[in-house]
């Protein structure tokens, strides 16, 4: 039996070759191995001291606010719900300059659940009576929602499934006034369904499926015996600019 035996080699940095009689030559590298631990052992580590943390009291409270003499402590909560029916959940906030913009899910007494919003343009401290959102005489229930306030307007937007057939759209809501007004549309193309809507500066994104009548369902389809729908395989959609 052929003897395998070390002759003389190269030695490459931190890495070892092997060479048979047949003339094969084996390198087994540990340079990465060694590189990829000594740079775990070299990880930066934080410097800076770690924040403090208190636990005012209403007292406390009061002194702070009184002592900065831009607030009226007993006027600074607000109750944007005061006026409103339904049982809000999912809030959000989102600001941009003295403009304040709260949105929720507000579910009604006919159990459908609509998105609405409340403006602030004095940085919080009037705000609007909030309004619903949604096109008029909807039927779905609203849930994935998102906001985002920019330099030109703030932008809503949130998906609308039907609780009966089980399918979705998706819709946008935009100022383009600081949030004296609003317009609502559909974001996804007839003969969809549409789910998992975001929003940013520049445009609104969701995923939709299209679908058709069955069964038989065409190639690639799958039947959705609740909708009585056949539904295409998913794909994004991206709504650029304003």
């Amino acid at each position: 039996m052929a003897r395998i035996v070390l002759v003389a080699l190269i030695f490459l940095p931190l890495s070892l070759v092997l060479l048979s009689l047949t003339g094969t030559v084996n390198i087994i590298s540990i340079e990465a191995q060694s590189i990829q631990a000594q740079d775990y052992t070299t990880l930066k580590t934080p410097t800076l001291p770690a924040p403090s943390l208190t636990f005012p009291t209403e007292e406390d409270l009061y002194n702070y606010y009184t002592q900065q003499g831009t607030l009226d402590y007993n006027n600074i909560f607000m109750n944007l719900t005061s006026n409103a029916t339904g049982i809000p959940s999912h809030l959000l906030l989102s600001t941009f300059s003295n403009a304040t913009y709260l949105t929720w899910l507000s579910k009604s007494s006919s159990n459908l659940t609509e998105v609405v919003i409340g403006v602030s343009n004095d940085g919080g401290i009037n705000f609007t009576q909030p309004i619903s959102l949604n096109k008029l005489n909807s039927t779905g229930n609203s849930s994935n929602l998102h906001i985002d306030a920019a330099e030109q307007g703030v932008f809503v937007t949130w998906q609308e499934t039907d609780p009966q057939t089980g399918l979705s759209n998706v819709f946008a809501s935009t100022s383009m006034d600081a949030g004296s007004s609003f317009k609502t549309w559909q974001l996804n193309l007839n003969q969809t369904t549409a789910y998992d809507p975001q929003v940013s500066d520049n445009g609104f994104a969701w995923i939709q499926s299209h679908i058709v009548g069955g069964p038989p369902c065409p190639e690639d389809y799958i039947f959705d015996p609740r909708a009585n729908q056949c539904i295409g395989p998913p794909d994004i959609l991206f709504h650029r600019g304003w």
